[in-house]
């Protein structure tokens, strides 16, 4: 809090100096909302590159309602014009933006120049990472107060000001005092991990940290903690707001790797300036190494090998990587051609090498037995298997170069030259079976006439097949390879077939298969020769009637009518009511007793109005209905009438005029509804005559 003054009098200004001063403290941050509660937390926030470092991690709103905590059980401790590293983030939920204020001259407030040191510019659900360097002009010696404060979706403006969202950390930061004559060994640069017989130096880092330049100091280092020669630098280090270098690198030793060792290096600084070093916790730095074994590749002693007979090529597990000599990476490589095989491996950097020469005999002379065959009974035949030079191994351990074959079984035979290359080949021989062959219809030999029937052949033989079809004896066609037939056929025709095979026999023979007599039945025919639904007056009469066919009974019937005096093949229908699904049936019975049942869809529809028996108009029922997008309603009509053909809701509005004028003859009126809401509608016919009538319409989108 910055002191306050009065312009009153003297005596008063220095008391509120003095009663500020002793009471000073930092400002404590306001929330005006949720808080830290709401999951905008600092949950991380750690650093590096101090003496000692702060390291709070995974603490999501540790400071509950009040959205404030002041932690003094982690504090960072650095030298001034050092440079700290830090990661600060959020519990991931929403996106928080930050900023870090220090109170560089200990004056209980963050408003001075410099003590804003960094903001995360936007909002993120991951970690930010940052750095601040500890100003030379820094207050040493106590603990200064660093400020983390955290904000939902903006950057904070102010280490004390309200905000609806966020949480606020304070920590403590230690600068150590500057002393006069201060110098450390801030870096092992090598050596580093390498492989057997690396020779490498021992490099170090030496810094001064002190107020006054250094001449010279001593390295100590040790070994695996072995104590080593000393050092003596003697290159002028700058201080750090010098204008030379504050840093040097110097040799101090020579290691060469031993495979398998590892290396501890410990090195510190001792008695810069000749004077005594105040400051122990900067002196030393740590290294590790490690000595790496060469890896141990073995391809094996240069090989002669068969042709196919190829070798696989290892070159081992547990590789970084693996290079064959023509690109491969694969830790298996197929040699299938005779050359040079190399390849080089390498694990942590250390690599071998190994190669071989893989080399192919000639190719042993080929043996071929012949393709899968077969004999008739009592035959045989011989299995040639010679070839120059070499030995014959038969499935049953005969060596002679051929073998009989008068059984049936798999004959093998392996032949092995002087290099004891193979080759191998195998022949099954089977006996030749009795050819047959048999004749079906499908589905049935009596069917109605028009119905699909198809004759099949089902025959077996091992010699040639081809079939020769025939009706009632007579060859149809020349043969074919086709085992199903499809002829047109009169009533009582018989069809058969040959199978034409030549299976141990030098000529081709015939096997006849059964016969089959077909009988066909007449086909009955459409009623008054159209299968459209018919459209008829309420209490109207109309005549129907099918061919005559000779021998043929009729049975007539009818849904929403009735059956007036029929006369064999026609009939009279006197329809009754309106009626949507009303239809006519007959059934023709043929001499054969093939019957057949015939239907015809019928829509009655009722009488609007009735001017004479010349003049009536009807209304047929809309379809479809529901009806989705377009709909048809039909108006049959006999003379000349004026209409109004209307659309109408529920609450009697007109939403569509189909049709107003004259009209003659039979109309179907087919208009748009995919502009109406879906629901319930009316539609009507209304004529100049005063006649009118009404239906309902669906409309379901």
């Amino acid at each position: 809090m910055k002191n306050l003054y009065t312009l009153t009098y003297v005596l008063v200004t220095m008391l509120t100096l003095s009663v500020t001063s002793s009471f000073a403290q930092y400002c404590t941050p306001i929330w005006g909302g949720y808080g830290c509660t709401d999951d905008d937390d600092i949950d991380d926030f750690s650093t590096t590159g101090g003496i000692t470092n702060i390291s709070n991690l995974n603490t999501g709103c540790q400071s509950g309602i009040t959205s404030y905590s002041y932690i003094t059980n982690q504090v960072l401790t650095a030298n001034p014009n050092s440079t700290i590293n830090f990661t600060v983030g959020c519990s991931g939920i929403w996106s928080d933006a930050f900023r870090i204020w220090i109170d560089w001259n200990n004056d209980q407030d963050f408003l001075d120049a410099g003590e804003d040191v960094w903001n995360s510019v936007t909002a993120s659900t991951l970690p930010f990472n940052g750095s601040f360097t500890i100003p030379l002009t820094a207050v040493s010696g106590v603990n200064l107060r660093m400020r983390v404060r955290c904000n939902y979706s903006s950057i904070p403006l102010d280490p004390c000001a309200s905000q609806t969202y966020g949480e606020v950390e304070d920590y403590n930061l230690l600068v150590s005092p500057t002393v006069p004559n201060d110098a450390g060994v801030s870096a092992i640069l090598s050596p580093v991990s390498d492989c057997d017989g690396s020779n490498q130096d021992v490099v170090v880092t030496v810094k001064n940290y002190g107020i006054n330049q250094i001449n010279n100091v001593t390295v100590h280092w040790t070994l695996n903690s072995v104590t080593q020669p000393n050092y003596l630098l003697s290159t002028l280090l700058d201080t750090a707001n010098g204008t030379g270098p504050n840093t040097a690198n110097a040799t101090i030793g020579n290691i060469t790797m031993v495979g398998g060792n590892p290396y501890n290096i410990v090195a510190w600084t001792e008695n810069p300036n000749n004077q005594t070093d105040p400051n122990d916790y900067n002196d030393t730095s740590y290294a590790n190494a490690v000595g790496y074994n060469y890896p141990v590749i073995n391809l094996g002693l240069d090989t002669t090998t068969c042709p196919n007979d190829f070798i696989t090529l290892d070159a081992g597990s547990g590789r970084d990587s693996i290079k064959w000599d023509h690109g491969a990476t694969s830790r298996y490589l197929l040699a299938d051609t005779a050359r040079n095989y190399s390849v080089s491996v390498w694990k942590n950097g250390c690599g071998s090498m190994d190669n071989i020469n893989v080399y192919f005999y000639p190719a042993p002379p080929t043996v071929n037995l012949g393709n899968d065959t077969m004999i008739c009974y009592g035959d045989y035949i011989t299995l040639d298997a010679t070839a120059p030079g070499v030995t014959y191994l038969w499935h049953d351990n005969t060596t002679s170069a051929t073998h009989i074959a008068d059984t049936v079984g798999k004959y093998s035979v392996t032949i092995e030259d002087a290099n004891t290359c193979k080759n191998y080949d195998e022949i099954n021989v089977s006996l030749f079976s009795t050819p047959i062959i048999s004749m079906s219809v499908v589905p049935r030999n009596t069917i109605c006439f028009g119905a699909p029937f198809e004759f099949r052949a089902n025959s077996f033989t091992q010699g040639s097949t081809m079939y020769q079809w025939k009706i009632n004896t007579v060859n149809f066609g020349t043969p074919t390879t086709n085992n199903k037939f499809s002829p047109t056929l009169a009533y009582g025709d018989s069809v058969n077939v040959e199978l034409l095979t030549d299976v141990c026999s030098s000529t081709t023979f015939a096997v006849p298969s059964n016969y089959i007599t077909m009988y066909l039945k007449p086909e009955p025919k459409l009623i008054s020769g159209s299968a459209e639904t018919d459209t008829v007056l309420e209490n109207t009469s109309k005549n129907y009637l099918v061919p005559i066919i000779q021998g043929s009974t009729f049975t007539w019937s009818a849904v929403g009518g009735t059956i007036g005096s029929p006369v064999g093949n026609a009939v009279k229908v006197d329809w009754g009511t309106a009626l949507t699904n009303a239809k006519i049936l007959v059934t023709e019975k043929d001499a054969g007793n093939c019957s057949y049942t015939n239907e015809r869809n019928v829509v009655i529809i009722s009488i609007v109005g009735v001017k004479d028996e010349e003049n009536m108009i009807g209304m047929g029922y809309a379809y479809p209905n529901p009806a989705n997008t377009t709909v048809t309603i039909p108006l049959v009509i006999d003379g000349n009438w004026n209409v109004d053909l209307s659309l109408y809701d529920m609450t009697g509005k007109k939403v569509k005029e189909i049709y107003n004028g004259a009209v003659s003859g039979n109309r179907d009126f087919t208009f748009a509804v995919d502009d109406l809401q879906n629901g319930m509608y009316i539609y009507k016919v209304s004529t100049s005559d005063g006649y009118e009538s009404v239906k309902k319409l669906n409309i379901a989108h």
